[in-house]
């Protein structure tokens, strides 16, 4: 349940919301019928406040992979918040579903008038405006499966256009979606590898039991995060370190590429996995306390993938490029990393 909506009627005609303990008289109230929402309109303290309330039952699952008709104009504007719009279309619990499970199990995918569209799985529930688009279309929460399926379309097309820098955004959020969902348990046993050529002590080892991946699930423009993080969900120690409830244990960065016949291509991206997480391992204040920083590299074929998915709900994609394995993963301790040791 949500916050209680309560008002109060006069005998004179007049309404007022209860906020808090303070009464605001309503300038208006606007009904969505379609919706299921209702919309308040008062001052408070100088400002005109406008708080939604939908009075919608039922949970994220009615919702997931519908297409919500919403018309708004976009001139002008880069970005677009979407946090009021969602829960006066999915309702109170399903909006506090979607939250919490957003970037990891659910996206959002924006339709726009020119055919385009744009993505977010950020906590931040906003999405940019794609290049010459003037009004939105519909609003879709999608599965993330389904949002694989949606990306693997866009690379294709891409590609068709040749338009390759425009890929660059889905191929990347693929291969991560799929180390995320496939590899991080192998990561997490390559870690405690590492752990143990360390000299950690086992009975500190099984405290990774207590550290689980988050995938930020979007890559937004001029961001600088690395794919997934391995987070503390409460007090451990770890190599004589003390980590915090939300501490980062290990960084992830993901490379990803569709030239799976090239092994040089392959390398290479594994290469900028490894300087990107470098940098972001010194730079990014939140990183301080992590252990490791795991570089991977991943190669797809975006048709191959597609069909795979379409016809046998598999992914399919090869196991090695040349002599390494895909997806290929290496742990570096922060040591190696920073060279502080």
């Amino acid at each position: 349940m949500g916050k209680p909506l309560t008002l109060v009627f006069y005998d004179d005609g007049r309404v007022s919301t209860l906020v808090g303990h303070n009464k605001f008289p309503l300038e208006d109230i606007q009904v969505d019928a379609v919706n299921e929402a209702v919309t308040l309109i008062y001052v408070k303290e100088g400002s005109v406040c406008t708080p939604v309330y939908s009075l919608k039952a039922g949970d994220i699952k009615s919702a997931v992979n519908r297409a919500f008709k919403w018309k708004e104009d976009t001139k002008g504007r880069e970005h677009i918040g979407l946090k009021e719009k969602l829960l006066v279309l999915l309702g109170y619990q399903a909006y506090q579903d979607l939250k919490e499970g957003i970037g990891r199990k659910y996206g959002i995918l924006v339709e726009f008038d020119n055919g385009r569209k744009a993505y977010t799985g950020d906590e931040s529930i906003a999405i940019h405006v794609p290049e010459g688009a003037s009004k939105m279309e519909t609003i879709v929460v999608t599965s993330i499966e389904e949002k694989m399926r949606h990306d693997l379309h866009d690379i294709i097309e891409c590609f068709a256009r040749g338009e390759e820098r425009d890929a660059a955004i889905p191929i990347g959020r693929v291969g991560e979606l799929i180390v995320y969902e496939k590899y991080s348990d192998k990561i997490k046993g390559l870690i405690i590898q590492k752990l143990l050529e360390d000299g950690v002590p086992v009975e500190e080892i099984r405290n990774l039991d207590k550290v689980v991946p988050e995938w930020f699930g979007t890559n937004v423009p001029g961001e600088r995060r690395t794919d997934i993080v391995f987070r503390a969900q409460e007090e451990i120690v770890l190599g004589g370190k003390r980590f915090k409830k939300g501490d980062v244990v290990a960084v992830v960065e993901i490379k990803s590429t569709t030239k799976t016949y090239s092994e040089s291509e392959f390398k290479e991206r594994f290469g900028e996995a490894v300087r990107d997480l470098k940098n972001k391992y010194v730079n990014i204040e939140d990183y301080k306390t992590a252990m490791y920083g795991v570089a991977v590299a991943f190669g797809f074929e975006p048709e191959e993938m597609l069909w795979s998915l379409t016809l046998f709900n598999e992914l399919s994609y090869p196991s090695n490029i040349g002599p390494y394995e895909n997806p290929y993963i290496e742990v570096f301790g922060r040591g190696e990393l920073v060279g502080d040791g």
